[in-house]
């Protein structure tokens, strides 16, 4: 075989090796960013994964659970919230309440209440910085006219311009023919130190 063959024959095996190595990598980078595109990584702000709980799917299974589910959608309420997001998180808290608490509260009337209880503490630079709800086993459980009820305490801890307020609250929860925790009411009561889990 000549030289010029010999040359010819290399570059070819040269170039069929480069493009074996080439086409993989293009397939591999081409589907990478279309799973990127697909299946963005941006992680969900609390109110977003708020406005998305399924509640009759995922219903909290224990009054401490409920409450706890509860202060994470005032505190999202208290945030810096749009009008949209904070009328949907206000609706979709009511989800938690019992239907009794839900009769002496037409939607309305709770909106405007709430709006205008948190904008007041808004004008302050008001925000929940931090909540705490007392430990399972301090729930205290009792029966009434065969109904089950349950109390638990809980911590506010409110921060404003003029500084932190803290406010703790005495919940009742009923459970609901369904099962399921509601709340009842509740009150605030002297500040007492939270025992958490």
């Amino acid at each position: 075989m000549g030289k010029a063959k010999k040359r010819t024959l290399r570059t070819i095996i040269t170039m069929i090796m480069v493009t074996a190595v080439l086409i993989p990598v293009y397939f591999y980078i081409t589907n990478r960013i279309n799973n990127e595109e697909e299946n963005p990584s941006i992680q969900k702000t609390e109110i977003e994964v708020l406005k998305e709980k399924d509640l009759e799917l995922n219903y909290p299974a224990s009054p401490r659970e409920v409450i706890k589910l509860y202060s994470r959608f005032l505190k999202s309420l208290y945030s810096d919230i749009n009008e949209e997001d904070f009328n949907t998180l206000a609706i979709k808290i009511r989800d938690l309440y019992d239907n009794e608490l839900l009769g002496v509260n037409p939607e309305e009337e709770y909106l405007n209440n709430l709006s205008s209880e948190i904008a007041g503490h808004r004008k302050n630079g008001g925000k929940i910085s931090n909540y705490l709800i007392e430990k399972s086993d301090l729930v205290q459980y009792s029966e009434k006219e065969g109904k089950e009820y349950a109390t638990i305490n809980a911590s506010f801890t409110i921060w404003e311009k003029t500084g932190l307020t803290k406010t703790t609250e005495k919940f009742l929860l009923r459970k609901d023919s369904e099962g399921k925790w509601r709340i009842l009411g509740w009150e605030i009561i002297p500040d007492i130190d939270i025992e958490t889990d």
